[in-house]
């Protein structure tokens, strides 16, 4: 309880509520420590989920680093592994650590209830000689905290301190980054979280850019304005300029505020909500007739790799009754199915980047 109340106090404060929350963009709306409690919703208990071919998200390898400070050594080189996906770990339970596998079997027991007939390989924090304590596959700061055991030690300046601050920043930054698109945007984040993919709020931020820079500006209304912008920098997602011209969010930013925090900045490697970069539509279907003539992508595949284009939330694609019915015609868990698809597109990119590259060798 108090670890909460003091998170809270600290978003709250002046420094955070503007550079963080953007709080001056809806502060009409709500006080600051109304948007501390939002923001710690929306963000610090979003839970983040493996993507790829990866075991762990930033929230568990937080968890990780916030396990090796226990005072037992038995957790001090323990490592995130793949499991059964009954749940079952490779190794005992150190007695020691039991009150904390039962929080973390209750933590897992309780995303399975959340999730029914979802299929995930199981995750655990495993010891060369120690315990091996099951993990929930989708974990939030928050669930990291609370689920941390007790007590942790005190790291001294050097190398492990500078370690578990980089793990903690990594985190930070990646359950953060959906919430700041939108105060870069100037609107504000809870109108717009749950109603706009992050890779298309990024596409704005992209597009917004443009037309503020007046580079491809041309002469005349907004409009004008903002259809040379589109020229040269599309939004993924929609069908076309009139499309985005009449969408609510763009209603919502031609009546926004200045944002008054900077843009944000997108690293190289995408955090675990981050899709591949966009495709303009153009390069999008070329690239799906492409994969088509490979023999890659079918008519079902096809349909999903259009509706993930069009902003669509995988989560919600594996519950489309018309994902479910393929899923089950093929034998496979809905996510399942997709990842493979997925994948094999990319294995088929990889290969044809491949030959082209020996190709161009060869000249």
């Amino acid at each position: 309880g108090q670890v909460f109340a003091d998170l809270l106090a600290a978003l709250a404060r002046p420094q955070n509520r503007q550079g963080l929350l953007g709080h001056g963009l809806y502060s009409d709306r709500m006080t600051a420590d109304e948007a501390a409690l939002r923001y710690f919703e929306a963000v610090l208990e979003r839970r983040l989920s493996p993507v790829r071919r990866e075991t762990a998200t930033a929230a568990h390898r937080f968890y990780q680093a916030l396990c090796q400070r226990h005072p037992s050594d038995r957790l001090a080189e323990a490592e995130i592994v793949e499991c059964a996906s009954d749940g079952a770990t490779p190794l005992v339970a150190d007695e020691s650590l039991r009150a904390l596998r039962r929080r973390l079997e209750a933590a897992c027991a309780e995303e399975a209830a959340d999730e029914p007939g979802r299929e995930r390989p199981a995750v655990a924090l495993a010891a060369p000689a120690g315990p091996a304590l099951p993990l929930p596959r989708r974990m939030s700061l928050w669930d990291a905290i609370r689920l941390a055991p007790s007590p942790v030690r005190s790291l001294p300046p050097g190398a492990p301190f500078n370690r578990f601050c980089s793990a903690t920043i990594k985190l930070l930054e990646s359950v953060n980054r959906p919430f700041a698109e939108f105060v870069a945007l100037g609107l504000c984040p809870f109108d717009w979280l749950d109603a706009v993919p992050v890779n298309q709020a990024r596409g704005i931020n992209r597009f917004l850019k443009t037309l503020r820079a007046g580079a491809p500006a041309a002469a005349g209304d907004d409009r004008g304005r903002w259809q040379a912008a589109w020229d040269h920098a599309p939004v993924p997602g929609f069908g076309g300029f009139e499309a985005f011209w009449r969408s609510d969010i763009a209603a919502a930013l031609r009546q926004a505020r200045p944002p008054e925090t900077p843009g944000v900045d997108h690293p190289d490697n995408p955090d675990e909500d981050a899709d591949p970069r966009f495709l303009d539509e153009t390069a999008f279907e070329q690239h799906l007739a492409a994969l088509g003539a490979a023999g890659v992508v079918d008519p079902v595949s096809r349909r999903v790799f259009r509706e993930l284009y069009d902003g669509a939330r995988l989560a919600d694609l594996a519950a489309a009754d018309w994902v479910r019915a393929e899923a089950r015609r093929r034998d496979q868990a809905p996510e399942t199915m997709i990842r493979a698809m997925a994948e094999a597109a990319l294995a088929h990119a990889r290969t044809a980047a491949a030959q082209d590259q020996e190709r161009q060798a060869r000249r």
